[in-house]
């Protein structure tokens, strides 16, 4: 999610995002997102990212979590959040984990894969194994 594409040196900056609004899905290289939607609060917009990420409708194939599940959250700055926004969005997205009875075991946040002066960030969940042995060598 993102309120402003990344500004490549030397290029005229881009308006596709319009003022109050932000994007969701949108790509890394400035691709256009999936959805552009009013501002909100972050941990709204957090809220909405967990559910796409976690949705089981059908033809969706996207990720199943449940009680019991343990999973490793990358929370990714792309290129112009504040260290307390990644932190405020972070911390949501444990909350909303925990409460679903997800265990979230390892987080890593801030500037992982960055898009010049983005301002937003991206969240991927990466389902561990049930069995603590395995799960210790992936971490």
């Amino acid at each position: 999610v993102s309120s402003t594409v990344c500004h490549i040196p030397g290029r005229r900056k881009s308006s596709r995002i319009p003022e109050g609004m932000i994007e969701m899905g949108l790509g890394i290289h400035g691709e256009p997102g999936a959805e552009t939607i009013a501002k909100r609060p972050v941990t709204r917009v957090v809220g909405d990212m967990l559910k796409i990420i976690t949705d089981e409708s059908k033809d969706r194939g996207y990720m199943s979590l449940g009680g019991g599940d343990s999973v490793a959250l990358l929370m990714n700055n792309l290129g112009s959040a504040t260290a307390l926004e990644i932190s405020v969005a972070t911390r949501d997205a444990i909350r909303r984990l925990e409460e679903k009875g997800v265990r979230v075991e390892r987080v890593v946040a801030g500037p992982l894969m960055t898009s010049m002066d983005m301002a937003g960030f991206s969240i991927s969940l990466l389902k561990l194994p049930s069995a603590k042995s395995e799960r210790e060598r992936m971490l």
